[in-house]
């Protein structure tokens, strides 16, 4: 169940754009290598599937970020139709 925010000082959320020929400077400022590492791979794979923008996640547990997710946004169904179905 999600804990209700008392005051406005409980959030600290942040939402970064950062462009796809500004990623690696980005990440290798803020987050460790292998965070970085694991972010590389998300976005590449997204990229490659065409994917137009990838959402991630991030979460700043014990002092360390992690990615709990990510969220892959298509502008144009027409890719989605023409992806092969795995079986």
């Amino acid at each position: 169940m999600a804990k209700m925010l008392i005051s406005e000082d409980d959030f600290n959320g942040h939402f970064v754009i950062v462009h796809r020929n500004q990623l690696d400077g980005f990440i290798a400022k803020y987050f460790d290598k292998d965070l970085c590492r694991k972010i590389k791979n998300i976005v590449s794979v997204c990229f490659h599937n065409e994917v137009d923008i990838v959402i991630l996640f991030l979460n700043k547990l014990s002092g360390s970020f992690t990615c709990t997710c990510f969220l892959p946004i298509y502008c144009e169904k027409d890719v989605l139709l023409k992806m092969p179905e795995k079986t």
